[in-house]
């Protein structure tokens, strides 16, 4: 029977060895996954946070440029409407009846200065029957494709271009912020 109390002991003793070990091995495990969960949920977190600080950026970055947009939109806007204008002062010119233009040609070719010889006075075929005569200028006709005179020197070093469109663009550069105030006193 020793032998038999012996074996039963052994056995009693394996068995409580291997309860042991399940428990320690259940322990470790959930010891383990409480770990990893753990991590699993610090990183979830950490990529939240992430996601949030990129979609407020990406959030900042739209709205900027939906107002740079707006802002150039909003300035091309003004810079057609500042055009427009300039346009319509030269198509108002151009309905003028003739005899104001033929006004308008007098004043420009009396502003001839007195010089060696004498000066030339292009105009453009279609506005010959307007312009005065002037002594001491040669008038010619010249495909101007404009309304306006260009006054030059016999020896034509000396050229003024009176021309409407010359004329516009060259008011275009000094008077056009004084017409964009006049257009868009009241806005931002």
């Amino acid at each position: 029977m020793a032998f038999e109390e012996i074996a039963a002991g052994v056995r009693a003793e394996g068995r409580a060895e291997i309860e042991e070990i399940r428990l320690n091995a259940k322990q470790e495990m959930r010891r383990l996954r409480e770990e990893s969960e753990s991590e699993t949920r610090s990183r979830l977190e950490a990529l939240a946070a992430e996601r949030k600080q990129n979609e407020a950026a990406v959030k900042r970055s739209v709205i900027s440029a939906a107002r740079r947009d707006a802002s150039n939109r909003t300035a091309q806007a003004k810079a057609d409407a500042v055009s427009r204008a300039f346009k319509a002062a030269g198509d108002a010119v151009l309905a003028l009846p003739d005899a104001a233009k033929k006004k308008m040609l007098s004043a420009m070719i009396d502003r001839i200065p007195e010089t060696k010889g004498p000066a030339r006075v292009l105009i453009d075929s279609h506005y010959k029957q307007l312009i005065p005569a002037k002594s001491g200028a040669t008038v010619k006709t010249q495909e101007l494709g404009d309304f306006g005179v260009i006054i030059e020197s016999e020896d034509g070093r000396i050229r003024v271009d009176m021309r409407l469109q010359t004329l516009l663009s060259e008011l275009y550069e000094t008077i056009a912020p004084e017409v964009a105030d006049i257009l868009f006193k009241n806005e931002p």
